[in-house]
């Protein structure tokens, strides 16, 4: 079972950063894609959003991201205090390989980080207006690097993952950084 994991989550990889983006046939019509080149299961949905690794300038993996406008003068975007947390569990990003992290609260190249940990971000009631957050910015230009890459329907995602960041990130696209 181990070796169709990882087997399957090598044959993504190959196709995961792909430039071309060919929405997936009907699963129910079709088993291939409409060239009839690849299987359906390798064929990634253009309509589904791409997850975003990336590595930092400093260690913010359990600091709560916003969104800034292009000048980072004021946040545009950020959670809810009841966002960060979802059963229990708090949106930090996965660790991958060669210290990158998977995004699972919805960074951009826009994004800074708080110096709330989410622990303390989610406790915060009232909610806190965007103006008060921004007095909360530690780093408004942390990334080093930062990749778009096609989401997978392997189960094992952090198996798919690192074998992209292995790859080299081969055909991904990468984030214009400023």
């Amino acid at each position: 079972m181990k070796n169709i994991v990882l087997l399957s989550a090598i044959a993504l990889t190959l196709g995961a950063c792909a430039t071309k983006r060919t929405p997936a046939p009907d699963a129910m019509t079709s088993a291939t894609d409409t060239s009839g080149d690849r299987p359906a299961a390798l064929v990634l949905d253009s309509r589904i959003p791409r997850a975003v690794i990336y590595k930092t300038k400093a260690n913010y993996n359990d600091l709560v991201p916003v969104t800034m406008d292009e000048a980072r003068s004021m946040i545009v975007a950020y959670p809810a205090p009841s966002d960060v947390v979802a059963g229990g569990t708090y949106a930090r990003p996965t660790e991958l390989a060669g210290g990158y992290l998977l995004d699972n609260r919805g960074v951009t190249s826009n994004s800074a980080f708080l110096d709330y940990t989410y622990e303390e971000y989610a406790k915060l009631n009232p909610y806190p207006t965007a103006a008060e957050l921004l007095r909360h910015v530690i780093e408004t230009h942390p990334f080093t690097e930062m990749y778009y890459v096609e989401r997978p329907s392997s189960p094992d995602k952090t198996a798919y993952y690192n074998s992209v960041v292995e790859s080299g990130f081969a055909g991904c696209e990468r984030a214009e950084l400023k």
